[in-house]
């Protein structure tokens, strides 16, 4: 199943007094290796996000943790080890953006952040965990569900690239037509052929789908850049438009943030957007193939509708928390 499986075996033993058996229990998880029968308690603080955030991330740090404590030689080939002090802090990560809500954070940003903060962790272990294993597909379908926006893609993706302009450089692709999904299915490749598509297949490290409504309706987001080149491709599976929007780290240490709005699609038609980020600072050009031949015959530039800079740490809220929330906390608050 999704969540594991449990194996179940029969021990016969004698006595002098009685005869019977012994049974024992083993979770056994998706990718084949012992599940750890530890708990794992997070602070009250987590109920400030959605529940399907809070159960999907618990999978992933449950399978995490089995991974960090499995017996040697007990995990499968290809199961990366990750240690207990990486999954302890992710842990805290999800318990920060719990904490940060309730004290005046939109919770897109906060789960955004967290989204940015497992995507393109430097962990391998765990990077694998999210990109190979449903518990991962389910934690980023929960963060896209939770972020449903009620303006365009392009709108709600400048707002959040503006906020996490101090985030190590990173790469966010968004798709959708107006407040819909586009008829498209899409991917995202690097230089070396490794891709992320909407299908689920995914063996470009550091990246991750996260969906909004569908998959002509999400964001693309490479958290770490393995590569300074990335191609987009999309091929339209209906009559309609498309918004294309990205955003991407400049050469000066602040991020572009390009759109490619209301083009036009029919059934069969081709584009490519090709992303050289040591090229990227003047202009980007979309390619369109219209009759699906092979040969983009027409081609849309855009340059930066905007240059966004970190602008520092700003002040959110102020928040009075008391002893009746904190132990030791005087009664004017902390």
């Amino acid at each position: 199943s999704r969540t594991g499986q449990v194996a179940t075996s029969y021990l016969n033993f004698e006595g002098t007094e009685s005869t019977g058996h012994l049974r024992l229990h083993l979770g056994v998880g998706e990718r084949r290796g012992p599940l750890s029968p530890d708990t794992i308690v997070l602070p009250a603080v987590v109920n400030a996000l959605p529940v399907a955030v809070v159960e999907s991330a618990l999978r992933v740090l449950g399978q995490g943790w089995s991974v960090a404590t499995a017996p040697t030689g007990t995990l499968p080939e290809g199961v990366t080890r990750v240690t207990k002090s990486v999954i302890l802090g992710r842990a805290t990560e999800l318990s920060e953006a719990g904490f940060r809500a309730p004290v005046g954070e939109p919770l897109a940003q906060a789960l955004t952040g967290l989204a940015l903060s497992w995507v393109g962790t430097g962990e391998a272990g765990f990077e694998q965990i999210l990109r190979e294993t449903s518990a991962g597909e389910e934690f980023r379908d929960a963060i896209g569900s939770s972020l449903t926006a009620s303006t365009t893609v392009a709108e709600f993706q400048r707002e959040l690239s503006d906020a996490f302009t101090s985030f190590p450089p990173h790469l966010l692709i968004g798709v959708g037509s107006g407040l819909g999904e586009a008829p498209i299915e899409w991917e995202v490749e690097d230089a070396s052929g490794r891709r992320l598509d909407t299908a689920g297949v995914s063996d470009l490290t550091h990246a991750g789908f996260i969906p909004l409504a569908g998959t002509g309706r999400g964001l693309a987001l490479v958290g770490s850049l393995g590569s300074s080149l990335y191609d987009v491709g999309f091929t339209a599976t209906e009559t309609g438009e498309l918004d294309l929007s990205v955003s991407l780290p400049l050469p000066d240490g602040k991020t572009g943030f390009f759109v490619f709005p209301g083009v036009s699609l029919d059934p069969g038609v081709l584009g490519r957007l090709e992303i050289d980020l040591l090229q990227s600072s003047s202009t980007l050009t979309l390619f369109i193939d219209r009759n699906g031949d092979g040969i983009f015959e027409e081609s849309v530039e855009s340059a930066p509708v905007e240059v966004l800079v970190a602008s520092g740490a700003r002040l959110l809220a102020a928040t009075a928390i008391g002893p009746e929330t904190l132990s030791g906390a005087d009664p004017w608050g902390r």
